[in-house]
């Protein structure tokens, strides 16, 4: 069994970079686990760019541009493929929202 997680990082990368180029990174990737004949692959989506701590600049909308483009990536491919993905963005950002609910009812 192998676990994939994709970090924030990768969408932090200036387009045109061999490190930008997430989609392909992970097409190879999944094909040699295929080909090695890996019984199963568990995909872990990344966690939410957190804009409350650097604010809503520029390059932190486009971190959060890309992040959604990638978590779509990464359902259809890992739906295409039969890869267990777990939605690790969703779980955050639904805690998240339940701690800010929270700590606004306690002041």
């Amino acid at each position: 069994v192998v676990f994939v997680n994709f970090g924030m990082n990768d969408a932090s990368y200036p387009p045109g970079t061999a490190e930008a180029d997430f989609e392909k990174n992970m097409a190879t990737l999944l094909d040699r686990l295929a080909e090695a004949k890996v019984r199963e692959v568990v995909w872990l989506d990344t966690t939410p760019f957190d804009t409350s701590t650097g604010g809503l600049t520029s390059l932190n909308r486009r971190r959060v541009a890309r992040i959604t483009e990638l978590l779509e990536y990464t359902k259809k491919t890992a739906a295409e493929r039969k890869v267990t993905l777990v939605p690790v963005n969703d779980a955050v950002t639904r805690a998240i929202a339940a701690w800010r609910t929270a700590k606004r009812t306690e002041n």
